[in-house]
């Protein structure tokens, strides 16, 4: 009896269990703003705010703005 369990306490834990992560999916709360009517010469500042709806790494290499 105690061999059965040990045996399958073994293989239990031999073969992984094999959980597929989802691509990086980069989401925004917003992709525009609209600042509005400004003044020439002033600073304006936004945050996107970015999540991540993946489950694998989501890398930025690249960002460029318009």
């Amino acid at each position: 009896m105690r061999w059965i369990f040990i045996t399958a306490f073994v293989i239990a834990f031999t073969f992984p269990v094999s959980v597929k992560a989802s691509p990086p999916r980069a989401v925004f709360q917003s992709e525009d703003y609209d600042f509005g009517d400004v003044m020439e010469g002033v600073t304006l500042q936004h945050d996107f705010i970015l999540k991540n709806a993946g489950t694998d790494v989501l890398v930025i290499k690249n960002i460029i703005p318009t």
